[in-house]
This record gives C-alpha cells, sequence and structure tokens, in this order.
C-alpha cells in the first residue's frame, strides 16, 4: 500500500509492505517485483520511504540471512536505498519478540535526500509504545524547520468538557456562598469553575480517544508491565520464566483487547443514541462526525506571501492573515449613490405593535433559546460550552435570566460578546497555501447567542404582525419552508414546458452579502419601518466595538475590527439582512412584470404575475420574456448599489425552458446586464440544494446526484458497521437518520423518475440486506418486514401528501398557494399533480378540496397512519405470494423491528431460516440437480431447516423448545407474560448457536473435500507426467 503526500514540503511516496514467512515464496517473489516496479516509477519526482514487516534476517543483526533478508538487500542495492536498522541513527535493534524468541524483521528503507533529514529511528524494544502487538514500534523523527520555541506561545484548547464533568461544574456553581454581582461576576465564576475541573484533567500529550477511560488505561498499562517483564526475561531468564511471562503477557493483552472492545461498543452506543436525540440535525452531526474521523494528522500548514510566493508557517502566517482580512472586508470601495436618487422605502406608517425588544425574558423564552443552540457547539472567546448553560441548577439559571435582562434592558454589551473568533476552513479545492481557497467560520459566546435568539424571535413576531415582510421572501419565517420556494420554481417551469411559453430564470448571488451591510443604512431601514429608538439602540449596541480574532494553527491574530457588515454566526444575521433588503422585495413587486399566471374565474380573469422568489440571500428572478427578466434585473441592481450590494455575475446564472427561438436568437439577445456585468445563458445551476437543468427533464442532474448519494451512503454504512457493536442496530439506525434525509430532500415537491424511485428501493433492500446479513436469495417482504423500514415510495406518498394539505392552508397571497391555484383553474397537469394523484390512489388518504381545505377531518398522523396500514396490507399480499414465506406470512403481522439481530453469523442464518431461505442441502436441492439432500453433520435424514434448529442430535446446544415458531423468534409479544418472553429469546439465542455451530462444520467439511481433491488431481497429475 502506498501513501503520497509532502514530508517538509518535498514530495513523499510512503509504501506498508509485508512479506509472508514459511514457504510463500511465489508469493514473496510477486510482491518483491511489484515493489521494485513501483519504486522506479516513483523516483524522480518522489522521495521514496518503504517500511514494514518483511519476515525477514540480515547477517549483521541476527547472524544470518535468509530468502527475504536477500529480497530486502536487492531492493535496497537496486534502487539506492538505505536500510536505517544498519546506520548509526538507528536506535535499538530488536523489533519482534514471543515466547523465548527475540530477532529483526522490522525494517525502514529511505530514498537518499530524505535519509538525510532523518534524525533517528528508534526502535521501541521495551514495548511502551504497543497497545497489542509482539512487534517493537519503529519511530522516525526528522529534523524540521518550525521553531520550537512557538510551542509555548500556541493558545491552549481544553475542548468541551464531559458530562460527568458539567455535572460536577453545575454543582460547584451551585454552592457559590459569594455574591455574583453583574454579568462579569458570573462570567468569571463560570470560567474559573470551569478551569478548576479541567486542571484536575490528567495531562496528555495528545487528546485521547473517545472510548478511552481509566480502565483502558489501567488495562492497557498492565499489558505493557507484562510486556516489559517479559521482553526483559527473554534476555536473561531461564525457559520456565520465559514460558510464565509469555503466558501473563497473553493473558494481559487479551484482558485489555476485551476491555477496549467493550470500551468501543459503549462509545458506539451512546453515538448512536446522540444521533436520536438530535432528530432533524442527526444527519448533519454524523456526517461532521465522519469527517472528523477521516482527518488528516495534523500538521503545520504553510501560506505564500501573494507578492514574492515566500512561504510561511506557524507564527509567521498571522500578518498574511491579518493583510488578508483587512484587504477582503475594505476590498470594495464604497459604490457612489447620485445625490438625486432617494433609496425606495417601505411607506412610512404607523407600523403596529412595538418590538418590545428589551423586556425581561420569559422563562419559555429563555428554555427555547437554549434548545436551538446545540450542546456540543463550538464556544466563542469566554470558552463557556453551551453544555454547561444547558445543565446549570436554578440559583445559576435565575441568575442567567437576570443578567440577560439587565443586558436587554441597559443595553450594556459585555466585551466578550462584542469579540467573535474565526477559524478557517479549506474548501476542498485549490491550492492550500493560497487563503483565498479557505472559509471562514465565526463562532461567538453561546450566552450571546442565547440572547440574540430571544431578540430574533421577538423581532420576527413583530415582523409578521407588521407585514413589513412581503410574499416573495420566505427564508427563516414562521410558517414559511424552503420547499415553498422549488415547489414554485419547478411547477413554473413544468407550466412553461406544457404551455410552450418561455420562461426565463435568473438566480442572482450576492457576493458577501452579510459582510458588505452598510450599518446606518441598516439603522435608518429599522427606523423607517417603524421599529421605537430604544430597540434601535439595543441592536446599535450590539454592533458598537465589535472585533474578531482569527486562530491558525494554534495562534491568534489581534483584535481585528469590523467596521462594516452583519456579524457571521449570529442568529439575528439572517432577519436583519431580510429587513435591509425589504425594498427590493416590495418594488419587484410592484414591477408588473415577471411569469405570467393568469387565470380565469367564473369568467373574470385573476391576473397574476411573479417577478421572484427570495429566500434568505438567495434571489431568483422569474420572467417570461428576455426584456422583462432585463428589467427585473435593472430593479435588483439599482436597489442593490443604493444599500452597496453588490452581485457576482460569475456565480449567477440564467437559465430558460419553454424558450422554442432559443437557439435562433442572436448572443446578443442572450446575454443581460447586471450592475455593469453581464450574465450569460447557462445548463445547469444549484438552487436551494436542488440542481436544475434547462431542459425539460429539468431534474436529470440531481436524480443523478441522487442514486450516487445513495451509492455512497451505502458504502459509508459498509464501512461504519464492519467494526462495530451491532451491525444491525448501527445499519438500520444511520440509514434512516443519516442517509434518508439526503435521498428524501424536497420529497413533498420534487418528482423523480421511476428509474430513479426503483434505484433508491434496490439500495434500500442492500443496506437491509446488509443489516441482517442475509444474501440476496433473501425475500424483499422478509427484510422489510424485519427491518421495520418503510419503502420510499410511502415516505414520498406522505410527504406530498401532508404538502398538498400545507399549500391548500397557506393565505391566498402566498404564491404557493397562487400557484397551486392555477394550475388547478388551469386544469395543467404536471408531473407534481400526476404523481400526487396516483399515490393518492395507491394509498387511499383524502383528497382535498380547493376552497374547504381547512375542512379535511385527516391531520399529518392519520396521514402517516393510512399510509402505514396500506403498505402493511400490500407488504403482507407479497409475501403471501412466496411460498418461502408460507410461515413468515403466518406468524408475523406487521412490519417491524425485530430484537434477535446481532454480529454473530448465528444472526444472519436466523434470519435466512424466518424467511425460508436457509442454505440446506434440500434447499440447494431445488436449484441444484444431483444435490445430496441428506443432513452434513449426522447423514441420517434430510437436511431441512426444521431438522437443524430443533432435531440434530450432532448440533450443540441442545434445542430449549419443540415449537418451531417459537425456535425461530415468531411469538413474542406484548401480551406474553415476562417469563414466556425470556424463555422465547432464550430458543432464539440456542437457535442462533446450532445454526452457527452447523454452517462452520459443513464449510470446515468443504474444505476438507475440495484439499483431498486437488490433491488427488495433482497426484493424477503427476503420474501422467511420470
Amino acid at each position: 500500500m502506498w501513501m503520497l503526500g509532502k514530508l517538509m514540503g518535498r514530495p513523499v511516496a510512503i509504501a506498508v509492505v509485508y512479506f509472508w514467512s514459511g514457504s510463500q515464496e511465489e508469493m514473496n517473489q510477486k510482491i518483491y517485483e511489484c515493489l521494485m516496479q513501483d519504486i522506479q516509477e516513483l523516483q524522480g519526482q518522489h522521495e521514496v520511504i518503504v517500511l514494514g514487516d518483511f519476515n525477514g534476517h540480515l547477517e549483521e543483526l541476527d547472524g544470518k540471512m535468509d530468502a527475504n533478508g536477500r529480497r530486502l538487500m536487492n531492493l535496497a542495492r537496486r534502487n539506492n536505498l538505505v536500510v536505517s536498522n544498519l546506520e548509526e541513527k538507528c536506535e535499538g535493534t530488536v523489533t519482534w519478540t514471543a515466547r523465548d524468541q527475540c530477532s529483526s524483521i522490522d525494517y525502514g528503507l529511505l530514498s537518499p535526500g530524505i535519509y538525510d533529514r532523518l534524525t533517528s529511528m528508534k526502535i521501541d524494544e521495551d514495548g511502551l509504545g504497543n497497545l497489542g502487538s509482539d512487534h517493537n514500534r519503529l519511530r522516525l523523527i526528522f529534523e524540521t524547520h518550525v521553531d520550537r520555541t512557538e510551542k509555548g506561545k500556541q493558545e491552549h484548547r481544553t475542548g468541551h468538557p464531559t458530562e460527568r464533568e458539567i455535572e460536577k461544574i453545575a454543582t460547584a456553581l451551585e454552592g457559590l456562598n459569594l455574591p455574583l454581582k453583574g454579568y462579569e461576576d458570573m462570567e468569571n465564576a463560570m470560567k474559573k469553575a470551569l478551569k478548576e475541573q479541567i486542571r484536575s484533567r490528567p495531562r496528555r500529550k495528545r487528546r485521547p480517544k473517545a472510548w478511552w477511560n481509566h480502565e483502558v488505561d489501567t488495562a492497557v498499562k498492565r499489558r505493557r508491565e507484562a510486556s516489559r517483564y517479559h521482553r526483559g526475561i527473554v534476555k536473561r531468564g531461564r525457559r520456565e520464566e520465559v514460558n510464565r511471562a509469555w503466558d501473563l503477557f497473553r493473558s494481559c493483552k487479551q484482558k485489555a483487547a476485551a476491555c477496549i472492545q467493550a470500551s468501543i461498543q459503549r462509545c458506539d452506543r451512546r453515538f448512536m443514541e446522540e444521533l436520536r436525540r438530535a432528530g432533524k440535525s442527526a444527519p448533519q452531526r454524523f456526517w461532521r462526525r465522519l469527517r472528523w474521523e477521516a482527518r488528516s494528522t495534523s500538521h503545520t500548514q504553510i501560506l505564500k506571501q501573494p507578492e514574492t510566493g515566500a512561504e510561511r508557517l506557524g507564527i509567521q502566517c498571522i500578518p498574511l492573515i491579518e493583510e488578508w482580512y483587512g484587504n477582503m472586508i475594505g476590498a470594495e470601495e464604497p459604490m457612489s449613490v447620485e445625490g438625486d436618487q432617494e433609496i425606495p422605502d417601505v411607506d412610512d406608517k404607523d407600523q403596529g405593535p412595538p418590538a418590545e425588544l428589551r423586556v425581561r425574558p420569559t422563562d419559555g423564552e429563555l428554555s427555547r433559546a437554549a434548545r436551538r443552540i446545540d450542546a456540543k457547539t463550538a464556544m466563542g472567546r469566554d470558552e463557556i460550552p453551551m453544555s454547561l448553560i444547558q445543565g446549570l441548577g436554578p440559583r445559576m439559571r435565575a441568575l442567567v435570566a437576570e443578567n440577560l435582562t439587565e443586558i436587554l434592558a441597559d443595553a450594556q454589551i459585555p466585551e466578550t460578546w462584542k469579540e467573535t473568533r474565526m477559524k478557517l476552513l479549506y474548501k476542498g479545492k485549490g491550492e492550500k497555501a493560497d487563503l483565498g481557497n479557505y472559509r471562514p467560520i465565526s463562532i461567538t459566546s453561546v450566552l450571546y447567542r442565547m440572547c440574540t435568539q430571544i431578540i430574533r424571535t421577538r423581532l420576527q413576531k413583530w415582523a409578521e404582525e407588521t407585514e413589513v415582510l412581503g410574499e416573495l421572501q420566505n427564508g427563516f419565517r414562521t410558517g414559511r419552508c424552503i420547499e415553498d420556494n422549488l415547489f414554485v420554481v419547478t411547477q413554473c417551469i413544468e407550466v412553461a414546458v406544457q404551455e410552450g411559453r418561455p420562461l426565463y430564470a435568473a438566480f442572482l448571488d450576492i457576493s458577501k452579502a452579510y459582510d458588505t451591510v452598510d450599518r446606518n443604512i441598516l439603522w435608518s431601514r429599522l427606523r423607517g419601518l417603524g421599529i421605537n429608538e430604544a430597540d434601535v439602540n439595543l441592536l446599535q449596541a450590539l454592533y458598537a466595538g465589535v472585533s474578531v480574532r482569527i486562530e491558525w494553527e494554534g495562534h491568534m491574530t489581534r483584535r481585528l475590527p469590523v467596521p462594516r457588515g452583519l456579524r457571521q454566526g449570529c442568529p439575528l444575521s439572517p432577519l436583519l439582512f431580510m429587513l435591509y433588503v425589504a425594498p427590493l422585495e416590495k418594488a419587484l413587486e410592484q414591477s408588473g412584470v415577471g411569469f405570467d399566471l393568469s387565470y380565469r374565474v367564473e369568467g373574470a380573469w385573476k391576473r397574476q404575475r411573479i417577478p421572484a422568489l427570495i429566500y434568505a440571500d438567495d434571489v431568483v428572478l422569474l420572467a417570461g420574456s428576455p426584456e422583462d427578466l432585463q428589467v427585473l434585473l435593472d430593479i435588483c441592481g439599482e436597489l442593490a448599489t443604493h444599500f452597496r450590494l453588490r452581485f457576482n455575475q460569475r456565480k449567477s446564472a440564467v437559465l430558460a425552458w419553454g424558450d422554442r427561438d432559443g437557439p435562433n436568437r442572436e448572443p446578443e439577445e442572450q446575454r443581460w446586464h447586471l450592475q455593469g456585468g453581464r450574465l450569460t445563458r447557462q445548463n445547469t445551476v444549484k438552487y436551494l440544494g436542488v440542481t436544475l437543468t434547462a431542459e425539460p427533464d429539468y431534474l436529470k442532474v440531481h436524480e443523478r446526484e441522487k442514486r450516487l448519494g445513495a451509492i455512497r451512503g451505502k458504502g459509508v454504512l459498509a464501512k461504519k458497521s464492519t467494526w462495530t457493536f451491532n451491525r444491525f442496530e448501527v445499519v438500520r439506525g444511520l440509514w434512516k437518520m443519516a442517509i434518508v434525509p439526503g435521498l428524501t430532500y424536497a420529497n413533498g415537491v420534487i418528482v423523480l423518475s421511476s428509474q430513479t424511485r426503483a434505484f433508491l428501493e434496490r439500495r434500500q433492500r442492500d443496506a437491509e440486506r446488509m443489516a441482517l446479513a442475509v444474501s440476496r436469495t433473501a425475500p424483499n417482504e422478509g427484510v422489510q418486514g424485519d427491518l421495520g423500514w418503510s419503502s420510499f415510495e410511502a415516505r414520498e406518498a406522505s410527504a406530498k401528501a401532508l404538502y398538498e394539505r400545507r399549500v391548500h392552508r397557506l393565505p391566498d397571497g402566498n404564491w404557493a398557494h397562487r400557484t397551486l391555484r392555477y394550475m388547478i383553474y388551469q386544469g395543467r397537469g404536471t408531473k407534481w399533480m400526476h404523481r400526487l394523484r396516483r399515490l393518492r390512489d395507491r394509498y387511499g388518504f383524502e383528497p382535498i378540496c380547493l376552497e374547504s381545505a381547512g375542512e379535511s377531518r385527516e391531520g399529518p398522523a392519520a396521514i402517516r397512519k393510512g399510509i402505514r396500514a396500506v403498505e402493511t396490507e400490500r407488504w403482507r399480499a407479497g409475501a403471501a405470494a412466496k411460498p418461502s414465506l408460507a410461515m413468515y406470512c403466518a406468524e408475523e403481522e406487521a412490519i417491524g423491528k425485530e430484537p434477535w439481530y446481532d454480529n454473530s453469523t448465528g444472526s444472519g442464518l436466523l434470519a435466512e431460516a424466518r424467511m425460508g431461505t436457509l442454505r440446506t442441502r434440500v434447499w440447494r436441492a431445488r436449484f441444484t440437480e444431483g444435490q445430496e439432500r441428506t443432513c452434513t453433520l449426522c447423514g441420517q435424514t434430510d437436511e431441512t431447516m426444521e431438522h437443524l434448529v430443533l432435531q440434530c442430535r450432532h448440533i450443540v446446544p441442545v434445542p430449549s423448545t419443540e415449537v418451531l415458531p417459537v425456535a425461530l423468534g415468531f411469538r413474542i409479544g406484548a401480551e406474553q407474560g415476562e417469563e414466556e418472553q425470556k424463555n422465547v429469546r432464550s430458543a432464539v439465542d440456542v437457535t442462533k448457536r446450532r445454526l452457527e455451530v452447523w454452517w462452520r462444520e459443513t464449510h470446515r467439511r468443504r474444505e476438507c473435500n475440495r484439499s483431498a481433491e486437488h490433491q488427488a488431481e495433482a497426484e493424477v497429475a503427476g503420474g501422467a507426467t511420470g
């Protein structure tokens, strides 16, 4: 296995090698030749390091040389590699110890260029760094030009406290007798309690694994002590002492391995429970955990100076980062505004009830704000974790409420709230030495986020009551969702294609939308909307004197002022931005142009044109002609200029559907102007997570991405479930919680093709078989019945039925509702309408009448229950049609998770037995002519499933029941008593063990027969040759 990367700025190729011991000469020669060829191809472009277990002996180290030793020396000689074990830089000789033997069989070979940078190669002869191997660790230490004196200057971050530590800190804070006056005293008390608790942690060079605990640490130390004792005895002890020491070491090693495995299982169970509690955020948490596990080894990151290209690292990068951030904040000069032009505004009038941003927060507001912030979210500069705030006792919670009340009333913002901590994350493409390829992530204090969460909720309520936000804006608003925008856009596309009239859509990207907001204009806008001066002063106070410190490789920049823009990482920012651009929304609504969705009602025309849709800072303009689209672009460009915003033409795109004359238009007719730049017609764009294509089949690329996502998800499950506590639980939980949400995104409004839907169903069946560890011969109804998953079709039926009810009940002014009314009155049978009708016929949920949507008798729970009932009926009908599922169909009544499955071989065999596809000889005889039918073990009766589970006396343990359905775990339910349930569990455990014995013995005998056949064929061939 080769690994390519960089070491001290040099391209390096590292090979991990294993040569076989014993009589595997042919295999070792193939490995040698392959390694030789690889090295010759890599040399010249890469320095080469070859490490591994060569199972070879050298004269200089062991007093003898064998075949693998000669291969090793030939490899080094022919490729000019240095055998580090033979050089002065090597500290130690023995790399392997077992019982009374020790030797040197592990080696490191380096090309001369990289060997010159090698400080030493240390062989851990005492086994202090080995967790469970009889080999000694080889550690290569290279010189580096990093200034080690910087290490002490780096900021040390302690990470999140554990649940146990949080309990101790909360208890200590509750017991404080000191009076805590003001926010600063409260903050200092929390920081002191955190510091005292963290100080009691054992100091480590690196962060331990999540499963590392005191029990594991003790077991590993005992294993190391036993290893050290054995290695010392080998050098000077008698054979009996060596054997006793070896047995002791083996015993400690096995106990340590068992302890580690048990701890990993507990850790995996906790993670699965965390995902279940996370709810809708489970996919995000899962993929974040996956990226964290796959993170690369930490190393010093190099940055290049833009002007000279000189490389900088460590603390030398800080001036470059400060300069880069200053340019980013002040890169764009303020755009001039002509004096005779006025900024369009919402009508200045009495806007109804005041926002009341500064009144005392209620207990409900505090608890809701705390719940909306994840317990393990990143900490701000005060390093107070959200888990501590959520775990505080009643006295400290009351103190938090009191201090937040004072802050809201007095607008005296704590200093730690004004400072934002920023980290730079590599985007994944482009040169890592270029700061332009990094995404800044801002982190504010969790208490600041709690307070602004309360302010945001109040301000949003005021905005909805006063209707200062129009019907085009659907972002982050109560009663609105991202699916509304997708529904309108996709239905307009289909209407345009069906009616043969053009639809032009401009998807606009505002460059650094939040960072370029002019705060003076923002405060003026808020006053104009009717927010009283006291509330505006509170918002201004939150932005007074704000600064940012950027973290890089453990170092921090100085406090950099942030003179403009909205605060990143602040819950208020999306709402403030929507209020900032509210005039743009109003101007688009009043333009009178857009995509025409007019229809007749009782002979009278209902005139309506939809000009745009906005989701926070995502803008899409909709028009029926190129000229109308240019009018809308001019409105956007003019108002954006007034508000100091800039559209990014490179990231914006125009797509068209239903334009039959498009290919015949002149190039100039397919270009649009925006803020002095040009927009051209494109073929694809990603809008709110859905890739749209400028073709009648507008979801073609999106469906391809869905298929790739299903394949990737299945691969991730295979990896995650290989060494886990319970394959069945992990696959079942992760597929449902982490994979399915991505595959069913926008399920209520998006209609996938039948081929893609069938593909997703097949991938789910593959995941089900993976969880159960059954073969592809297991029937679909059986695997679905034991997993308890709904089909993708049932999920789609539920999503579309619920969205239909939602869109019918939306206000008449809502554009999703208006689009639906257009399709109904015009009789437009879009894919969504056809699919909804088919699903309604299939699952029988109640149709909705346009004029009486609020009178529907079915609620969400009733709809899901009805769809589940229909799916169960169809599942039972499918199972009844398959002879192998005769007993399964007779015993199982519903789809549901079964409790019998784990990581054992018997678990998968039990699943096959329940489904009637256990691969016995009688079962194989149905497909293979001449297949022997008698039992492999007893040879007396036919090898049937019943015989193996209940009758064969050559299989142990003895069955605990004579009833086959009980032995297979069918007859258990809540109506049974505890003792009866215990008996069924015992019977199932016996069945799994019996099946596992039969399976292993069958395979052992089969392998013996094959070996005998091969040997006989070899003898015959040898005789013929003779």
